[in-house]
């Protein structure tokens, strides 16, 4: 590790070596993005909008929404790979300025209104700097001391460009980026791999129990080859096969404590985990910024809850469906009211079955259609436990149970590495950009 003496600039004390200017000394050009009507979009080139920027720091062969462009209008508006493209409004401050980046030339992208896109003299300053300054604590800061806020958050690219910046020497920006580009492929593999799996999970989970097509004996379609079907309340089922109802086939199935009217909030050592705690990706969140509770709390709660590994998780108000498969035995965390545990019956379902039932199309249909409230919508335990789903018997679960169970724990296994990844990059990001931590380069 190099180590140089800082000085003081306009900006802070960045290192000695680099130098703070503004972004406009390396812009070519900036310009806001384009509109047009509803009868131009569906079909034509690729646009980058608001969704597609907030989901995503790399713009690479992601699905887009279409637009159609005059070649006059793509001499103008089409964007180059190292292009940066920010979000110019925002309905809250946070928003405001998020920063992606064109990692393609291979195919035609353009950018909407609510956007602007600037394009830099790569020879001169990395693009990637620049998209991981911004993402960083102290972009963040700058951003928001140019951010007019009325009734949505909004900045001016002719604002951005003339905030004074850190500059590294660029070997050394260079250096700073593949640190932190290396983290990002990697966990963006890692969410590519879990994507696959689901996908994997959701076919195995379809051909066996809507379209019945499950492997018999001689390994043909069960289904399709002319295996028997019988009449049932739910439709045609294979034969011997069995038709009950969530309640029947769980051993478990309650809800977590109401704070209010159970115990009092504190500053105990015991995680309480509520909805926000509960990722779309398969994580809980547990953090300094968690509801805690006391021991006299937990007891409380464990006498309602007693989490235990292989039990899930399904939340049943606001963001209704959420599911999580607890892989390990939790300790010292508990649940809300507005989280609901269920507990496969072990002799009649596989719980690797049961996780896969709730996080299927039929079910989660069938828990927004419950879900009623005018201020919060909600679903009650007692009607989704009326549920009814046809499977097999137990011994002919195994094969399918193996499987869903080697996906499960392989995407479980991937978001723990992912959270290790981020929280590193997160601890890293700050120090590379401030000069804290220097990348090793030949001036």
């Amino acid at each position: 590790m190099q180590k140089l003496k800082f000085k003081q600039t306009e900006i802070g004390e960045i290192p000695g070596d680099w130098i703070a200017e503004p972004l406009s000394k390396y812009v070519l050009f900036s310009r806001n993005g384009i509109y047009k009507g509803e009868e131009f979009q569906g079909n034509g080139i690729s646009i980058v909008k608001m969704g597609t920027l907030f989901a995503n720091y790399f713009i690479k062969n992601q699905e887009m929404e279409l637009l159609n462009l005059t070649d006059k209008e793509k001499e103008i508006f089409l964007l180059k790979k190292g292009d940066l493209i920010f979000a110019r409004t925002s309905l809250v401050l946070e928003g405001v300025g998020k920063c992606a980046i064109i990692m393609t030339d291979s195919r035609e992208i353009t950018f909407e209104s609510n956007t602007f896109c600037i394009r830099l003299s790569s020879d001169k300053i990395n693009p990637l700097f620049i998209l991981y300054f911004f993402g960083s604590k102290i972009g963040r800061h700058f951003i928001g001391a140019i951010a007019n806020e009325t009734a949505a958050t909004s900045i001016r690219s002719s604002d951005l460009i003339t905030i004074p910046l850190p500059i590294p020497p660029k070997k050394e920006q260079d250096g700073i980026c593949k640190i932190l580009l290396d983290f990002d492929l990697k966990i963006e593999l890692l969410q590519q791999q879990n994507k696959t799996l689901e996908s994997i999970s959701k076919t195995i989970f379809k051909q066996w129990f809507v379209d019945f097509d499950f492997p018999n004996a001689e390994g043909k379609p069960y289904k399709s080859s002319g295996g028997e079907m019988v009449e049932s309340e739910l439709g045609d089922i294979p034969d011997r096969w069995e038709i009950k109802t969530i309640n029947e086939l769980t051993s478990k199935f309650t809800t977590g404590l109401n704070p209010r009217k159970n115990f009092v909030l504190g500053n105990g050592k015991n995680y309480y985990v509520t909805i926000k705690n509960m990722t779309d990706n398969q994580e809980i969140i547990l953090n300094d910024n968690c509801d805690k509770v006391d021991d006299e709390a937990l007891k409380k709660i464990n006498n309602r809850a007693d989490l235990k590994k292989n039990d899930i998780l399904f939340s049943g108000v606001a963001t209704i469906g959420r599911t999580f498969f607890i892989d390990e035995t939790p300790t010292n965390w508990n649940i809300n009211e507005s989280i609901f545990t269920l507990r496969a019956k072990n002799n009649q379902i596989s719980t690797y079955i049961l996780y896969n039932l709730l996080i299927s199309r039929n079910f989660q249909s069938y828990a927004q259609r419950l879900a009623s409230g005018s201020v919060q919508r909600g679903i009650r335990l007692s009607d989704l436990k009326n549920f009814k789903f046809c499977l097999p018997e137990l011994h002919h679960q195994e094969t399918i149970s193996k499987s869903f169970e080697i996906i499960l724990l392989k995407q479980k296994n991937n978001i723990r590495k992912i959270s290790i990844l981020s929280r590193l990059k997160d601890l890293l990001l700050p120090k590379l950009m401030s000069g804290k931590i220097r990348v090793p380069h030949e001036n």
